[in-house]
């Protein structure tokens, strides 16, 4: 059974209805670090800095996810397109598999090697240090529900529904929206108190959908009667989400090193860059939700041989994307500092970094608009290695341009080489995804029930 049939019907109504529960669910995701740090902030900012030190680990934890979740959203999107209900089945099963030993395995891994992983920023403060090591930990144990929740999303986006994980994923901010203060400042937990919160509220996420997505939803038919995993669905996902994940952690990797750059200006500056990169995810987040949508459009399309439907969703998908980064330029612009006030008000060093860093990167909006719709048409189609090279490239100039800058300019050529570096990757995979598509998808016109209006 398939959710919603994206290979018929208007394709800017498919795209619209699937992309908003998307991008919202993208806020609400976003939100969760935000509040962490707002409720941090009004205790102290180097409560704040030692949120942010663990969140690069955390952020690594987020690119792994992709391994199952990507390979997981082609494949299921594709069989579902092909009208393949076994395949679709083996693929639900085999992210499922991946996503539980992944997810495990890195636990562990930033539970024993927390040390390592936060003196990585060279912050002199010791008492920062071990705050960070304290929340890494307790965060750490929530990666399962973490890497759950996001497979379980990736499968219901891939048949179509983006509904039902905004719902979940929305009771879940306003569980840690209630949490928040009570385990910060009622039980006096501090940092580690953000952490408890956040995990409890993705473990409840994980419960709405075990109990009700896995067991009632049509997708899930039959799914769990087959008993055997079968390697080659597991190769797929893995082939195609490596790419996506080993790119997320090259990015968050550079971004570490990006990052001590900017902590060697102090504790300040360090805590509101962190703030301020949540902040613009105001912008790529809602880019990012009509690149997710978009991936599965054209996966089911591609699967089902709807080649001009993939044409046309990609210029239609364009036009949305250019429109959502200028308004995203349009406001970090505007309220910049008002913004960072409300995380980093008190010090007024850490004010004017975290100002500059949004008004430096509004000005890379509308390529990174270009970058997500290409990213998207790619993973549909099934080729994740060149967005993922892409990335690497970029990130990999990123490191050598911010040594280069911030001998130079200082604080300021450090948050340009950002922008410029995020910039030049729209630039190049843009127009790269349409030579792609006019060599690997002839030129035909398939009945889609006025699918193209």
């Amino acid at each position: 059974m398939r959710a919603n049939n994206l290979t018929q019907g208007k394709i800017l109504q498919h795209m619209i209805t699937l992309a908003i529960p998307i991008m919202a669910t993208g806020f609400i995701q976003m939100s969760y670090q935000l509040m962490d740090m707002f409720w941090l902030g009004q205790g102290s900012t180097d409560w704040v800095a030692a949120a942010g030190m663990a969140g690069f680990a955390v952020w690594i934890a987020t690119a792994l996810v992709l391994i199952p979740r990507i390979g997981i959203e082609i494949g299921v999107g594709q069989a579902i397109g092909a009208e393949n209900e076994r395949e679709k089945r083996r693929y639900i099963q085999g992210g499922l598999f991946i996503a539980l030993v992944i997810s495990i395995a890195y636990s562990l891994i930033s539970i024993v090697f927390a040390y390592p992983m936060i003196s990585f920023f060279g912050i002199d403060t010791a008492d920062v240090n071990q705050m960070g090591v304290d929340y890494l930990r307790f965060v750490s144990l929530g990666h399962p529900f973490t890497f759950l929740n996001a497979v379980l999303t990736g499968i219901l986006t891939a048949g179509g529904d983006s509904k039902t994980p905004f719902i979940y994923n929305t009771v879940g901010l306003v569980t840690n929206i209630l949490l928040d203060p009570i385990m910060i400042f009622v039980f006096h937990l501090g940092v580690v108190g953000a952490a408890v919160a956040t995990v409890l509220a993705q473990g409840l996420i994980s419960s709405l959908f075990i109990f009700k997505v896995m067991r009632y939803h049509p997708l899930f038919d039959q799914v769990f009667a087959q008993k055997d995993i079968q390697r080659r669905e597991i190769n797929r996902i893995v082939r195609w989400g490596l790419p996506s994940s080993l790119q997320s952690i090259f990015f968050a990797v550079s971004s570490a090193i990006v990052s001590r750059f900017v902590a060697s200006y102090g504790a300040g500056p360090f805590a509101a860059y962190n703030v301020g990169v949540q902040i613009e995810s105001i912008g790529w987040l809602s880019m990012s939700g009509f690149s997710g949508a978009l991936t599965a459009f054209v996966a089911q399309n591609y699967g089902a041989r709807q080649f001009e439907r993939v044409r046309e969703g990609l210029k239609k998908s364009t036009w949305i994307g250019m429109a959502v980064g200028l308004f995203a330029m349009i406001v970090l612009l505007l309220f910049a500092e008002p913004f960072m006030s409300l995380f980093v008000g008190d010090d007024e060093i850490a004010l004017k970094a975290g100002a500059l860093y949004l008004v430096i990167i509004a000005y890379a909006q509308i390529p990174m608009s270009l970058d997500f719709t290409a990213t998207g048409v790619f993973q549909g189609v099934g080729n994740t290695l060149i967005p993922s090279a892409g990335g690497i490239t970029g990130n990999a100039i990123r490191i050598v341009l911010a040594m280069v800058l911030n001998e130079y300019f200082g604080l300021a050529g450090i948050f340009i080489s950002i922008a410029v570096t995020c910039a030049l990757k729209g630039f190049a995979l843009y127009p790269w995804i349409w030579s792609y598509l006019k060599k690997r998808t002839p030129h035909c016109n398939v009945s889609s029930e006025s699918g193209n209006f």
